[in-house]
């Protein structure tokens, strides 16, 4: 960013800014490898607020204007939001999440939505079919969060977060300590945040989920055995990003990267 702002180049460029996973950071390490942190309440993987919530901010001088926006959103909204940004809004339509750019400029302010999630332990075990390795998938409405975990082969569901579906009020109990699903008084609420959630995807039914289409099999493409080249003032260190220069570290050169982006144009349009 230092860097775009040196070269006067921020009105011309939009900066995103967006983290994987909950805000929280981790303190409890694991003990088989103490440079990574367990997965608790608070880590990544984790149905709970600490483990989802996170900052999503826009900057494009001259078009944006500092501000904290309250309403719900979330990543799916982040190609709609750029696509807008840069006068293409029609072409959002296909895919999923709504554009966040009319209240960027400080217009309008957002329509209040629920947004919706899933966890999984790692990577799927068939492209697809995401029904297959679901751990947990959840709601947020208002102040009101839903959580549903899924059991898998008769296990109970990964992590053992939760047993049971759970009901959140994330206002008053942000540290999620008291489950409201069993109240009388939240029934109503209950089963409208299940609607919600069953409405959006109903697990074990993926016939909606794109499957991969694959055609062709990709060249395994390799570079020639040759030395990266190096540019000057710096031998042998780090690339240093932003650099005033431009980038310092090895770079290939050109011939070498155009196979590369052959191969997958021909992928593509096979």
């Amino acid at each position: 960013m230092g860097m775009i702002e040196r070269r006067g180049l921020t009105q011309d460029t939009l900066f995103v800014f967006i983290v994987d996973n909950g805000w929280t950071p981790g303190r409890q390490r694991m003990k088989k490898n103490p440079r990574e942190f367990e997965h608790t309440h608070e880590s990544k993987y984790s149905p709970f607020e600490d483990g989802l919530r996170t900052p999503i901010l826009l900057r494009w001088d001259g078009h944006t204007r500092a501000a904290t926006h309250e309403q719900l959103v979330g990543s799916v909204d982040l190609l709609p939001t750029v696509l807008d940004a840069i006068g293409r809004p029609a072409a959002a339509a296909a895919f999923a999440g709504r554009s966040l750019w009319p209240a960027a400029p400080g217009g309008a302010a957002l329509e209040e939505r629920p947004v919706f999630g899933e966890i999984y332990p790692g990577d799927a075990s068939s492209l697809g079919h995401p029904s297959r390795d679901l751990a947990y998938c959840w709601v947020r409405a208002g102040r009101l969060q839903l959580i549903v975990p899924h059991a898998r082969d008769g296990k109970p569901a990964w992590g053992g977060y939760l047993q049971e579906a759970a009901l959140w009020d994330v206002v008053a109990d942000p540290g999620e300590k008291s489950n409201l699903a069993g109240k009388p008084e939240h029934a109503a609420d209950l089963k409208r945040l299940r609607r919600l959630l069953d409405a959006w995807w109903t697990p074990g039914d993926d016939s909606r989920v794109p499957k991969p289409r694959v055609t062709a099999k990709p060249s395994l493409w390799k570079p020639p055995a040759r030395a990266p080249r190096v540019f000057p003032g710096h031998p042998g260190k780090a690339p240093e990003l932003g650099n005033e220069r431009g980038f310092d570290g090895a770079i290939p050169d050109g011939d070498l990267i155009k196979p590369a982006l052959q191969s997958l144009s021909e992928l593509h349009h096979t």
